[in-house]
């Protein structure tokens, strides 16, 4: 999705359990956390400053503000980092700051230590990842480390082809469509192989990368992007 549709889907989502309802699947937030999440950036953490992109309704803040000495939160959507101000009012080492979609200005360049973004920039389409990796370069410390899950749903583009002329064949409905690949509200353009190229336009380092299926997908549409400032 790109910028407009983002704000506009996450402003009128009416979040019923504050983001935990995505984590069903796990049993809860803290599961999610503790078995796909906190093992691949374990040895990254604890650290001095984090960097979340997109927290929402601080789903993942929750476990990440123990993890460091100052957070700084960025969202497109000013309801989201209302919510998480006075979801974490007690925290005193958080920064919030609302941007435009694509912009980190507010932040100081070679400051930060870690970027996080979990759940949230799979939504993104691939101009806004590669101005966000861009500035992620100026951002991140001399061997800082990011964390990104984004989506590789473009690199079914032929699946998504089908799937269109299943649709249409079947005058809307989408159940047959979705046994060939279900798109998971992924972005549909973004690919693992243009984030590794995003990084090296950025003269980040990829340090590994992981594509696996998500939600009812049999297909890896998503990707986990580890990469460091070299």
């Amino acid at each position: 999705m790109d910028i407009k549709e983002n704000l506009r889907y996450w402003d009128e989502y009416d979040w019923p359990s504050a983001g935990d309802e995505w984590s069903a699947a796990w049993g809860s937030s803290q599961e999610q956390w503790n078995t796909q999440i906190f093992p691949h950036i374990s040895r990254f953490v604890p650290t001095h400053t984090i960097l979340e992109i997109a927290p929402g309704y601080g789903r993942w803040t929750q476990f990440l503000y123990p993890l460091c000495t100052r957070l700084i939160l960025v969202d497109l959507v000013s309801k989201c980092i209302d919510a998480c101000r006075r979801r974490f009012a007690c925290v005193d080492h958080i920064e919030y700051h609302v941007n435009d979609g694509r912009s980190l200005d507010a932040i100081e360049n070679n400051s930060v230590d870690f970027v996080f973004s979990m759940d949230s920039l799979v939504h993104a389409d691939p101009t806004v990842m590669r101005e966000y990796t861009l500035q992620l370069g100026r951002k991140l410390r001399d061997g800082g480390l990011g964390f990104i899950h984004h989506s590789n749903l473009g690199a079914y583009h032929h699946w998504l082809l089908a799937k269109s002329l299943i649709v249409k064949c079947c005058r809307g409905n989408c159940w047959l469509g979705n046994l060939l690949i279900h798109d998971c509200l992924s972005d549909r353009n973004m690919t693992a192989a243009q984030m590794r190229r995003f990084l090296e336009e950025s003269k980040l380092e990829c340090v590994s990368q992981e594509t696996f299926p998500w939600g009812s997908s049999r297909r890896p549409i998503d990707a986990f992007t580890v990469f460091r400032n070299k």
